[in-house]
């Protein structure tokens, strides 16, 4: 959204660098979404059901606001049920959840080193 937003000030303002500008927060934003695919991936059944139930919850909020209340519930209800299941027998072996770990660090210093980048880039093209 805040790419989008670049995008309208830089036709707006005439300031063309905007738009490369607008492109850094757009990968900034596909990495968050990859990193919700590290924190909840699909190798693990549990963690991918959970992240699929994320989104239907938040895709029911935004498309149908308040009449899908009983519904986003209900995903509530079986999200705890997993929080439950995976806090008694957690899916990962301690070796395997050192890499996990990795992985997840790995991704957020992405994050980092890439709205960084896209900040440092919006601040010198405001002096």
């Amino acid at each position: 959204m805040y790419a989008d937003f670049l995008d309208e000030a830089g036709a707006i303002l005439g300031k063309s660098a905007l738009h490369s500008v607008a492109d850094k927060f757009r990968t900034s934003g596909e990495m968050w979404g990859a990193l919700s695919r590290t924190l909840l991936p699909d190798k693990i059944p549990l963690f991918r059901e959970a992240r699929e139930l994320l989104l239907m919850r938040s895709q029911l909020f935004l498309e149908q606001g308040a009449a899908s209340l009983l519904e986003r519930k209900q995903i509530t209800a079986r999200l705890e049920k997993l929080r439950e299941v995976i806090s008694e027998n957690f899916p990962l072996q301690n070796v395997e959840v050192v890499d996990f770990r990795d992985s997840i660090k790995a991704s957020i210093f992405g994050i980092y080193e890439a709205e960084r980048e896209a900040v440092l880039a919006l601040r010198d093209l405001f002096p």
